[in-house]
């Protein structure tokens, strides 16, 4: 077959549904395989909670760390999409901020979406691990800064931070019967 051959043929068989053969569950694995490299970053003087993602295209920080660091907010004249790695799974950034980031001997202005992401303050994307020389060792834990290693986060320490990032406030007051 050729490009086009094949191409074609993936095209019509994604309007028909997935015929499963045989039942059966995912294979289970190990918690450490489920383990991302993270650290901790200031942002606009903040320090916050990072995952440094390889498959993320771009940079982003929560709303709420964009309130409590108060960033400088910029509401994009070109509102972007937020495509997940699945269809149907997607956003709108409305709004980002040029700010001055640190991590290590890393210090720079860089631009950040404005996105609500779950569990971390701030996604490390691509351009800025491409920018400054960064490379992933999950093996060893380790964040690489031109050749030079930064500890991760452990296990432990990520999930406390995680316990511990910035959250919204919530009211628990109760209202006073009047």
């Amino acid at each position: 077959m050729t490009d086009a051959e094949d191409v074609a043929l993936v095209r019509s068989a994604m309007c028909r549904p997935l015929q499963a053969q045989i039942k059966g569950r995912r294979p289970p694995t190990a918690a450490a395989e489920h383990q991302c490299l993270s650290a901790y970053v200031t942002v606009h003087g903040l320090n916050v909670l990072a995952l440094f993602d390889s498959g993320s295209t771009s940079e982003s920080v929560t709303p709420d760390v964009a309130r409590v660091a108060k960033l400088p907010l910029i509401e994009l004249e070109n509102p972007a999409t937020l495509q997940l790695g699945c269809i149907g799974s997607k956003s709108k950034i409305n709004h980002g901020a040029e700010v001055h980031v640190e991590f290590d001997t890393i210090s720079d202005v860089q631009y950040l979406d404005i996105v609500n992401i779950d569990r971390y303050d701030i996604i490390i994307g691509t351009p800025f691990m491409y920018k400054h020389g960064i490379s992933l060792d999950f093996e060893h834990r380790v964040i690489h800064i031109c050749g030079r290693p930064v500890p991760a986060l452990s296990a432990g320490e990520e999930a406390a931070a995680i316990n511990n990032k910035i959250k919204p406030r919530v009211n628990n007051a109760k209202a006073k019967p009047m």
